[in-house]
């Protein structure tokens, strides 16, 4: 894992190469399954919290904030210097979809990255705990309450 290959995005598309859009870092696969584990995460914590489906459009012009602090994803057609993904300053980009074409800022060995998956998961799973309340035993739907609302 120490010696990642460097990313070369015209494998993978024209259109991401001329845009400027990759990291440094081609993903191999055990990278881009750790990645696959945490949205698979991120989709059951924000069912858990909101009690909605977070199932982003991937080939569409927005992709759902899960509402996750720390959590950043940016639309997927966005040609600004922005990744798709960022926890901590671990940045990952793809084309079009997660594992299409993926970069990332890190070169990192195989414990460096369960190390980051493993914090990058206490940071989704804290989510679903901090909503949570025991008295009632359901997630506390947090949504800011309307102006003017008189409660």
């Amino acid at each position: 894992m120490a010696d990642t290959a460097p990313y070369r995005p015209l494998d993978h598309s024209i259109v991401q190469a001329i845009s400027g859009t990759w990291e440094r870092f081609k993903c191999d696969d055990f990278v881009q399954a750790l990645l696959d584990h945490i949205l698979d995460e991120i989709k059951r914590v924000h069912w858990n919290v909101f009690q909605h489906q977070w199932s982003p459009d991937w080939h569409g012009d927005e992709v759902e904030d899960p509402q996750i602090p720390r959590i950043t994803f940016v639309r997927p057609d966005c040609r600004h210097a922005l990744p798709n993904f960022q926890h901590e300053d671990v940045c990952f980009r793809w084309y079009k979809w997660p594992g299409r074409g993926m970069s990332t800022n890190k070169n990192w060995t195989a414990q460096e990255w369960r190390d980051w998956h493993t914090r990058c998961l206490t940071t989704v799973r804290a989510f679903d705990v901090n909503h949570y309340d025991p008295n009632y035993a359901r997630p506390v739907l947090v949504r800011p309450e309307p102006k003017g609302s008189t409660q």
